[in-house]
């Protein structure tokens, strides 16, 4: 926690040590190194306390990868000299790295306890030793280009600052750690003035050995600040009006709330020290407003009642002019302006609450802001992705039409920060309501193409010679909003950038959109055939990262997209997902899952199919879903098999974590392409016997229904006997005797008459699995039983006792079906019973299956699986255009039996009349 920091979001590391070469104390001592310490002694130059500088020696030489070797060799060690000058070093280590290891974990903690700053300092430890040495807070140009640094963001730096006085000004504050004498710990000072309280605190709470022991320090500590908040220290000091302790010095009332601020990170509960926050935020010094809209931002809530009287003061700072009197000195370190300090600080507080009172108060100044031609681009970025958050929270608090304009304007900005943060903000407009902002596509259109086309960028914003990745991502987002956009007549898209609107006499709508239709191509035609596996990873994710944003446009764009682009987006596919790095390798399986969806695509989806099928065997399980995926969508029926019988054959070597969704996705696909039924009922055994703890009660309910509602052909005698196969053995899966159990005591009838296949038969191959089945099971069981007990004569006295025992069953189901059933030949005739045991009715087909409803409530509507399964192959039209016509024969058949009652009736009648005439 850097205290007293320019930006708060921002935390500069710097740890002091000693030189490379230096030897840990218990190494005997040598002329040399007596007198290099001497040396030290005389200059004292910055370092840490000497309990510290030992123990990060020691560690830093443990410091390794993860395979053991050393973290820097000697030619780096060499190198770091070089860069640094021969005073000094720098210590590169991946953050990565840190973490795993835990001497390294310990190393980068002492560094965390050493960097804390009193109040008045507006730079971090590191930024006040690279000014006093070259005079500005960017690290020197050699350690920049040092090739141990590829990438700021990516590594921790660690300087060894040189001595005091050379090439600092005189006059400077610069932060010290001053050793004491042996046996004293070393002090934090800033111009004489010691601040050990806040160290301290957090020493102690990091070295707590429980729960317990960290929890009373802080119930400790927490109730000193209320004391010290509250004056009941100083003799019943009298508070002001707001609240605020006035005996309380600037840095008191700093470092009491920054350990507010810490017990709140670690999770504890802080409910009081609001007025001397609020205190903060209205002083007119900025080492004081930064920590009070800091704390604001973190310890107080939107319904907090102490916002209401913060307002008119982030107001007033919203709307300053000019910063406050000492926010030039802190800005030197941040990189910002003096005039956009307050500003900025208040923006971002208001992100951060964003109540629902903060935002009906202050959204007009927002906006106020974003839009002002004095506002700095600082303070535009941040107004934009404050506003976005406010949107967020109260999604009617801009009128679109309206605000519209405003947003043309600020995509007219060169600079590319603010062009960013405007992006991010129209995004999240045009989520909300499309139709607003749909005359800035030109806008967005001109500004992609001088960004892919033209490479118009300025340097700071080039990421590995890549221009600007993630404005580029952003706009094609936009992009993606209004996928009718591509259509040369297209309306509410007129308008266009100035550039166009000033050369020229006026254009035609339709000239205006043929125009940026024209050059959205070429920016969408170029991003395709110029993205290629690179060596570097950073430029590799950053130029795919754009690419498959590219490739998603061309996916909602649909069949009105160029047939061109299509082709050429699957090809390039096709490479990436053959590519060794898992990263390129799962966006490239996952964004052709989405290509495919596409009509006409399937051909060329087709010819990776090999390469898809290995993928499916990856180490990596977030790949193989993504597999598992393309090949549900690239599934037609003249492959269906193939695929099937490949899923099938991988699934009893597939990890537990996917063999459900496996399972799932096979049934839908045998269901749904399935030229044969009796092939769909083979498969779905499969399942069972491979995976029967994945087969869910909709997997076999579906099967159950399609050979009940299919009585055409001899699929319900081919499955009653492939199931009276399938349970035969002793051991088999307690799904597959549901199944048969239903099955046979519907259909079992069909296959009586085959050798080993009666009756009798049947009930003892059901009832040899009732001792192993749970009380589901058993129900379905007594039913069946009761059937065959209806249907064949020899089954009675079999079924007899086991419906006798279960009349004392402890499960309510079995009681009740097993009495219900035994009494019911006492109660009704044998015709009524021969009715009531009949086989059951076709099901009511439903226009989607549980299967498809189960895949949706697990990927989601936009998922590429549920969109492909929402589709009715040709298969399930044949077949229901044969159920209909079998309907309409049955229909048919039984008004003509009902026509042939009729006349049977009236022949009848007048023969009975005829009879009565002759008599």
């Amino acid at each position: 926690l850097s205290f007293g920091s320019a930006a708060a979001s921002h935390l500069s590391v710097a740890f002091l040590l000693p030189p490379i070469g230096y030897r840990a104390r218990e190494r005997p001592p040598s002329p040399h190194y007596a007198r290099r310490k001497r040396r030290q002694r005389q200059q004292q130059h910055l370092c840490t306390k000497r309990s510290n500088t030992t123990e990060a020696a020691a560690l830093l030489g443990q410091l390794g990868d993860k395979e053991g070797k050393p973290a820097f060799s000697r030619q780096e060690k060499e190198g770091n000299r070089k860069a640094c000058g021969s005073e000094g070093g720098i210590i590169v280590s991946r953050v990565g790295e840190i973490r795993s290891n835990p001497c390294a974990e310990t190393l980068l903690g002492s560094i965390l306890q050493s960097t804390t700053q009193p109040g008045g300092d507006e730079k971090g430890t590191s930024g006040a030793w690279t000014e006093a040495r070259h005079g500005t807070s960017e690290p020197p140009p050699s350690a920049r280009t040092s090739p141990f640094i590829s990438h700021a963001e990516n590594y921790l730096r660690i300087f060894r600052p040189p001595p005091l006085g050379r090439g600092a000004e005189r006059g400077r504050k610069v932060l010290r750690v001053v050793a004491g004498p042996p046996g004293r710990r070393a002090s934090i000072s800033q111009d004489g003035v010691a601040a050990r309280g806040l160290q301290n605190f957090i020493s102690d709470l990091r070295n707590a050995k429980s729960k317990e022991e960290e929890q009373n320090r802080v119930n400790k500590e927490l109730a000193n600040v209320r004391k010290k908040f509250t004056g009941g220290s100083g003799g019943g000091s009298k508070l002001n009006a707001d609240g605020s302790n006035p005996s309380l010095s600037s840095y008191q009332r700093k470092k009491y709330v920054w350990k507010l601020v810490y017990i709140h990170v670690l999770g504890y509960e802080v409910d009081f020290g609001h007025p001397e926050v609020l205190a903060l935020v209205r002083s007119n010094k900025y080492s004081e407003k930064q920590v009070g809209y800091v704390a604001m931002s973190l310890l107080l809530r939107g319904g907090d009642p102490a916002i209401g009287s913060v307002i008119n003061t982030i107001r007033k700072d919203i709307a300053a002019a000019g910063a406050p009197s000492s926010a030039g000195k802190s800005s030197s370190g941040s990189g910002g302006d003096a005039s956009d300090s307050a500003q900025s600080l208040a923006l971002c507080s208001i992100a951060n609450i964003s109540g629902l009172e903060l935002i009906q108060a202050l959204h007009v100044e927002v906006q106020h802001i974003l839009v002002s031609k004095s506002s700095t681009p600082n303070v535009r970025k941040k107004a934009s992705l404050c506003l976005l958050r406010l949107v967020r929270t109260s999604p009617n608090l801009v009128a679109g039409r309206e605000f519209a304009p405003h947003v043309a304007q600020l995509l007219q900005d060169r600079h590319l920060g603010v062009l960013t943060s405007t992006m991010s903000l129209l995004n999240g407009l045009a989520v909300q309501h499309p139709s607003d902002y749909e005359t800035l596509i030109p806008y967005v259109v001109h500004i992609l193409g001088m960004l892919v086309l033209k490479k118009a960028c300025a340097r700071d914003y080039l990421y590995y010679r890549t221009p600007s990745p993630w404005l580029q991502i952003k706009l094609l987002k936009f992009l993606q909003l209004y996928p009718h956009a591509i259509s040369p007549d297209a309306n509410g898209a007129g308008g266009g950038p100035p550039q166009q609107q000033k050369k020229g006499p006026k254009t035609p709508p339709g000239g205006q959109n043929r125009a940026y239709v024209s050059q959205l191509r070429s920016v969408v035609s170029k991003i395709l055939t110029e993205t290629d596996v690179s060596d570097s990873i950073n430029k590799s994710n950053a130029d795919h990262a754009v690419l498959f944003e590219a490739v998603n446009l061309i996916v909602c764009w649909g069949p009105a997209g160029p047939v061109q682009l299509r082709d050429g987006a699957m090809k390039l596919l096709g490479k990436f997902i053959s590519v060794r790095e898992p990263n390129i390798r799962y966006l490239g399986l996952m964004t052709m899952a989405r290509l495919a969806q596409l009509e006409g695509s399937a051909d060329g989806v087709k010819k990776h199919q090999a390469t898809v099928l290995v993928s499916l065997k990856d180490a990596d399980i977030s790949v193989r879903r993504r597999a598992l995926d393309l090949l549900f969508v690239m599934c037609d029926t003249d492959n269906a098999e193939r695929i099937v019988d490949e899923l099938v054959a991988h699934l009893a070597l597939a990890d537990a974590a996917i063999r459900e969704e496996m399972v799932l996705k096979i049934a839908i696909l045998a269901e749904k392409y399935a030229t044969d039924l009796r092939w769909y009922v083979d498969t779905v055994l499969k399942l069972i016997s491979i995976s029967g703890d994945h087969v869910s009660d909709p997997i076999w309910h579906r099967v159950v229904q399609i050979v009940t509602n299919h009585p055409q052909g001899d699929l319900q005698g081919y499955a009653a006997a492939t199931l009276l196969v399938a349970v035969t053995p002793r051991r088999c899966h307690e799904t597959a005797v549901r199944v048969a159990a239903y099955v046979l005591g519907e259909f079992g009838f069909l296959v009586a008459e085959r050798p080993g296949m009666s009756g009798e038969e049947q009930f003892r191959v059901l009832h040899q699995h009732w001792h192993n089945c749970d009380a589901q099971t058993r129900a379905i069981l007594v039913s069946t039983y009761a059937k065959l007990a209806n249907l064949y004569e020899e089954c009675r006295p079999l079924v007899a006792p086991v419906f006798a025992r279960c009349r004392n069953s402890v499960d309510v189901e079995i009681q009740q079906r097993s009495s219900e059933y035994a009494a019911m030949r006492e109660a009704f005739s044998p015709e009524a019973v021969e009715d009531l045991l009949r086989e059951m009715p076709p099901f009511e087909d439903r226009r989607q299956s549980a299967l498809e409803q189960r895949l949706r409530e697990k990927e989601g509507d936009d998922s590429a699986a549920v969109v492909k399964a929402s589709r009715p192959s040709a298969a399930q039209r044949q077949r229901a255009a044969a159920a209909q016509r079998a309907a309409e024969a049955a229909q048919a058949q039984a008004e003509a039996a009902q026509e042939e009652v009729a006349q049977a009736e009236v022949a009848q009648a007048e023969e009975a009349r005829r009879e009565e005439e002759d008599e």
